[in-house]
């Protein structure tokens, strides 16, 4: 399966929040892509994609002129044994008086496993401890992520 979502970031009055964000600033909670990897193409505009470092702290992703923006999602750190790693990611509202347009327009397309897959470590990436998370059925973990995140809004 292999969704496409188009989205258009506008200065509306009402921006989407999640509900835990007391400060307004983000359009949603963080989070992971549960599928393989997302493959984004996002304009330069106020506002949009953060990750979390390592450090704890949050930065802007500045997208380049004319290039994509790939993020790996848990089944791709599963079959790699976190070589790949995946990023908590939110997507920031753009200033209350910016000055100028905080239009955007971002498409996403996103590769995930078939549901009934099993997700298990590649061999060649199994470490001297073995694999670091449990096999498991794509379908499944879908779902119970997105039920999780049911639980938090």
């Amino acid at each position: 399966m292999f969704p496409l979502r188009v989205e258009h970031g506008c200065n509306d009055s009402r921006p989407l929040v999640a509900a835990r964000d007391r400060n307004k600033s983000n359009r949603s909670i963080y989070d992971t892509d549960y599928g393989a990897l997302t493959i984004l193409l996002a304009e330069k505009a106020l506002g949009g994609l953060q990750v979390k470092l390592r450090s704890g702290s949050w930065v802007d992703v500045e997208p380049a002129p004319n290039s994509f923006i790939i993020n790996i999602g848990d089944l791709m750190a599963m079959w790699t044994n976190d070589h790949w790693v995946l990023n908590l990611h939110r997507v920031s509202n753009p200033p209350t008086n910016p000055g100028r347009s905080t239009r955007r327009l971002s498409i996403a397309y996103f590769a995930h496993a078939n549901y009934d897959a099993l997700i298990r470590c590649i061999p060649t990436c199994m470490s001297d401890i073995g694999a670091k998370h449990p096999p498991v059925l794509a379908g499944e973990h879908r779902a119970a992520k997105g039920s999780m995140s049911q639980q938090v809004a």
